[in-house]
C-alpha cells in the first residue's frame, strides 16, 4: 500500500509535514490543499513550518513547482528541514535556497534547532 504524505499542526502551532517516499503530484496536489486549508481558517496568522524528509525521493519537476506554491504562499513563514537525509534535501533545497527563499529555509539537524530559529527575530 502507498504511504501518503502527513500534514497537521503541533501543540506549538508550527505546521508539520512528513514527505514519505516518492513525490506524485497527486501527493504534492494533497499537501497545498492541506496547507490552503489551514491558511484560509487563519487568514492572519503566519505559519512556521519542519518538514521531515522520511524515505523521501526527490521529486519531478513538475512536482517541484508544487512545492514552490507551497513556499512562496504569503502566510508560510520560516520552514526548517530536519537533515536526516541530508544529500536530498540539499538538492531539493538548491532552489529555495539560491532564489528567495535565502532567509526562511534552514536545514536543521534536531527539532529543538528548528523551534529555537523559529524564535528568532
Amino acid at each position: 500500500m502507498e504511504e501518503l504524505n502527513e500534514l497537521y499542526i503541533d501543540d506549538k502551532g508550527v505546521v508539520r509535514i512528513i514527505l514519505r517516499g516518492d513525490q506524485t503530484k497527486e501527493k504534492a496536489e494533497k499537501l497545498f490543499y492541506d496547507l490552503l486549508a489551514i491558511a484560509q481558517r487563519q487568514p492572519e496568522k503566519k505559519f512556521n513550518g519542519i518538514i521531515d524528509m522520511k524515505k523521501f525521493i526527490p521529486p519531478s519537476k513538475e512536482v517541484e513547482e508544487i512545492y514552490k506554491k507551497i513556499f512562496s504562499h504569503p502566510q508560510v513563514g520560516k520552514v526548517a528541514y530536519l537533515s536526516e537525509v541530508l544529500p536530498y534535501v540539499e538538492i531539493f533545497l538548491k532552489f529555495f535556497v539560491e532564489d528567495i527563499h535565502k532567509d526562511t529555509v534552514r536545514i536543521v539537524a534536531s527539532e529543538e534547532q528548528a523551534y529555537k530559529w523559529f524564535e528568532e527575530k
